[in-house]
């Protein structure tokens, strides 16, 4: 059985309606989904909280990428009601998670962009905290996705939202942009707490190089150090499998769920490696060579 917190984001299966997705991944043996803004609002937030009550489906987070500051043509100020919406959304359908993106530089100098983001933060965070939902800000790295977060890599994210707290504003850890760090991995310990959610997929490199997202265990990534890191230090947040981009334009999404099933099967399900004394995270295992396992 895949465990509740371990789900698929709708960025995934964009060949699906909401309706196909819920059935489908319902289907393929998981209880939770990541969903989108966008499918959200076409397939319309009364019918979606009433289809998951039925499927008795969990939600791990909602998704919302307009940002604050402009890049997406969306202002200031309609950015934020946006952003409210999102909040109420997520309360209602049970995600206490709200995945957020800052926005792109636009233009502005680095003092305005903070000011921007933290006005934005100030009239949101209070009404997070009543309906119970964190928002948890995506660090990017790389140019082609500078226009979600100016802030970039998580470092420069964790100081931009420092003066927040912790329970309320969070990070998205997605390993597409983190995996391959693992000086961030051995650094992890430092930034748990801000963790609200971890973002699951492998990564292979395309024409010239180009990084793309590919099925777990089929790329380069040591997925099985990150895994067994988060375990080392109690992480207990969602994970979401976010599988998209040039690598599965000829995968199935049935296909997709399948691997994804399988690689949870082997990684999360029932349990995953237990810290033991002398043990190395790292690794995956204890430095003697003996196998554990615990609950993630």
């Amino acid at each position: 059985m895949v465990p509740d917190l371990v789900s698929v984001n709708q960025l995934s299966t964009h060949r699906w309606s909401l309706f196909q997705d819920l059935v489908k991944i319902s289907g393929a043996g998981f209880n939770s989904i990541g969903l989108c803004n966008n499918k959200l609002e076409e397939f319309g937030l009364v019918e979606t909280a009433d289809l998951l009550f039925e499927m008795q489906m969990n939600v791990t987070s909602l998704s919302w990428m307009t940002g604050f500051t402009g890049s997406t043509g969306v202002s200031h100020t309609d950015s934020i009601d946006e952003a409210i919406q999102a909040i109420r959304s997520a309360s209602l359908l049970g995600a206490h998670t709200l995945a957020i993106c800052v926005g792109g530089r636009n233009g502005h100098a680095d003092g305005h962009l903070q000011r921007l983001v933290h006005q934005a933060l100030d009239e949101l965070v209070p009404l997070a905290e009543d309906l119970d939902v964190r928002l948890a800000v995506e660090p990017v790295c790389g140019p082609e996705f500078k226009r979600f977060n100016f802030a970039g890599e998580m470092a420069s994210t964790l100081k931009l939202i420092r003066d927040y707290p912790l329970e309320h504003v969070g990070v998205v850890a997605d390993l597409f942009f983190l995996g391959g760090d693992m000086a961030a991995a051995r650094d992890i310990s430092r930034y748990l707490d801000r963790i609200a959610l971890v973002q699951l997929c492998d990564v292979s490199h395309g024409a010239h190089g180009k990084r793309l997202r590919c099925l777990p265990g089929a790329g380069q990534l040591p997925l099985a150090a990150w895994i067994n890191m988060l375990s080392h230090y109690n992480y207990h947040g969602p994970v979401e499998m976010e599988l998209h981009g040039p690598e599965f334009d000829f995968v199935s999404h049935e296909d997709m769920l399948v691997a994804s099933r399988e690689f949870v099967a082997r990684h999360f399900s029932p349990v995953v490696f237990e810290e033991v004394k002398g043990s190395d995270p790292i690794q995956g295992s204890p430095k003697t060579g003996a196998r554990k396992k615990t609950s993630l």
